[in-house]
């Protein structure tokens, strides 16, 4: 008796809830579709409030900038951990599907990162509001046929971006960086010097 109330309530539930998606749902789509469609058409440029790589104040160092999202990852060593000890750091871009490692071993005078990207994906819709026109068009410029396009290195110094590949060797006042790609792991690895 009690499986046979069950079955009842249970399919009349799935009743109610088929007729709520083909009869409720459609016309909610709907509505923002058109909403959709007509913020396109009254606003053709998204609004930058503030663009994260050239008017914030961020320290003199090299960064990784993960150019979907404006979140920039330092490659210097904030702090010198103790002899033995490993201190690792991640981000994840959902986007892209871009995984980064950033590995600060106590034992050693370098800090290595580590990019791996499963799909060669940006969004221009959303870079155009996490950035200026200027700082778009360098980064555009900048991933245009690379391996990694969903991360940068960004001088906030002077303001350069560069694009992370393999072979890159840049040097600054303060540090060395050398870039390899592992075709086995398919991954990026950077590795920082302080200088």
């Amino acid at each position: 008796m009690k499986n046979l109330l069950y079955n009842i309530c249970f399919g009349a539930c799935l009743i109610v809830l088929t007729i709520c998606i083909f009869f409720i749902s459609p016309s909610v789509y709907k509505d923002d579709a058109q909403t959709s469609k007509q913020t396109e058409k009254t606003s053709n440029a998204p609004v930058v409030v503030q663009c994260r790589a050239c008017q914030f104040d961020h320290p003199p160092q090299i960064y990784l900038l993960a150019v979907n999202t404006g979140n920039l990852y330092s490659l210097s060593r904030d702090f010198s951990p103790s002899p033995g000890s490993l201190s690792i750091s991640g981000a994840y871009d959902d986007l892209s599907k871009t995984s980064l490692n950033i590995v600060n071993d106590g034992k050693q005078d370098y800090i290595m990162a580590y990019l791996r990207q499963g799909r060669d994906m940006v969004s221009l819709k959303r870079m155009k509001t996490i950035y200026c026109t200027d700082c778009l068009d360098k980064i555009l410029s900048t991933i245009d046929g690379q391996t990694i396009t969903s991360f940068v290195l960004f001088s906030a110094s002077d303001e350069t971006f560069s694009p992370i590949s393999d072979g890159l060797q840049m040097q600054g006042e303060d540090y060395a960086l050398n870039v390899n790609y592992d075709v086995n792991n398919n991954k990026m690895q950077i590795e920082y010097n302080p200088i």
